[in-house]
């Protein structure tokens, strides 16, 4: 078996936005011959974990298949220091399979108590946000601008991994090892994705988003702010009829189409209002009781409204209070623009979130 030593610059871990201390945790991936426990062996695998020295890439490459126990044993050792591993799609396949390795070859272990971290599933919901037709590693990197030197994939390293047991080949060692090495350092490079979950997610980096102000553009509100921690790329995204996005590293621009006219507010318990036709609105019962009855009525659900005259922002449902509609049976609800529309970054965070939901979704 052989056992090789990496040290890679410090990066930014980005804990407080996927809630998970660095040093309690252990990177690590994967490489077998197949996908079934019982009829593959597993030949490299590959953990990254911070130290005193910095950030230490360890391989355990073994040379014939008879050496799988001897890096399980590595690895489940290692693993024991600490309380949480973090993987990319780790839980569907590489933490069962090593768990299954571990039982056949009667091996104690405390994966099955370790906190588990699993990138795909943290960074999954940011597909559409991405405009991404895939969510493997390999497409995220791509969309970061990462370049690969390894050129191979889980499949195609499996003739080699036989080449080399036979061969002990350097060169196919090598090729082994790349591809092991740039998986686990990707994973490190992907942490950067999750300054983008503050914009799907409310409840992540609540607090992040500072609003700027609004400015008005023609027919359009063109809503400014920034954020923290910054975005590695910047994007734009069509938001339909709720506008458009603009993301740019630490600064965003969200700009939505202005409805001037007037609107309606309806009150939810219309039994207590009286409508009256002449004004056009409702008005509770403890003020119309002084309107003389020929001009008034009683309040349906539909005629439970007061107008209003303004200008307006679309939102995907009642989420700023007063919420308003052209109609009763409209599904289309807007709150009025004005200076103090959004009164923190945390409700612009959230406006945020539900427009993406209800454009993308």
């Amino acid at each position: 078996m052989i056992t090789k030593h990496t040290f890679l610059p410090d990066f930014e871990t980005y804990e407080d936005c996927l809630g998970f201390k660095a040093s309690d945790s252990l990177f690590f991936d994967i490489e077998t011959t197949g996908f079934s426990p019982e009829s593959s062996y597993l030949y490299l695998i590959g953990v990254l974990r911070r130290t005193p020295e910095g950030w230490k890439l360890t391989q355990w490459l073994s040379q014939a298949p008879q050496e799988e126990i001897l890096l399980l044993k590595e690895f489940l050792n290692t693993a024991r220091e600490f309380s949480q591993l973090i993987h990319f799609n780790g839980t569907t396949f590489d933490l069962p399979y090593l768990k299954k390795k571990a039982r056949a070859a009667g091996l104690p272990h405390t994966l099955d108590h370790m906190d588990s971290l699993d990138l795909y599933r943290c960074f999954r919901p940011l597909q559409k946000l991405l405009s991404l037709e895939r969510m493997n590693q390999t497409s995220l990197e791509n969309f970061l601008g990462m370049k690969r030197r390894d050129k191979m994939n889980g499949k195609t390293l499996i003739p080699v991994c036989q080449d080399y047991m036979t061969s002990k080949d350097p060169g196919l060692e090598e090729l082994l090892l790349l591809h092991n090495l740039e998986d686990v350092k990707g994973m490190a490079d992907l942490l950067s994705l999750s300054a983008y979950l503050k914009f799907t997610d409310p409840d992540k980096d609540a607090g992040s988003i500072k609003f700027f102000g609004i400015a008005r553009k023609d027919s359009a509100a063109e809503i400014s702010f920034s954020y923290s921690p910054a975005i590695p790329q910047a994007l734009s995204v069509s938001l339909g009829k709720y506008g458009s996005l603009h993301l740019d590293f630490d600064r965003g621009t969200l700009c939505v189409p202005i409805f001037t006219g007037r609107l309606l507010y309806f009150f939810p318990d219309y039994k207590n209002y009286y409508y009256l036709p002449m004004e056009d609105q409702a008005v509770h019962k403890s003020v119309a009781a002084y309107v003389d009855k020929e001009y008034r009525q009683q309040a349906t659900a539909a005629t439970c409204y007061i107008g209003k005259e303004g200008d307006f922002l679309a939102q995907p449902g009642p989420f700023f209070i007063p919420d308003y509609r052209c109609s009763y049976t409209s599904k289309d609800y807007y709150f009025e623009l004005k200076e103090e529309a959004f009164p923190s970054g945390e409700a612009l965070q959230r406006y945020l979130a539900a427009l993406l939901k209800a454009a993308l979704n």
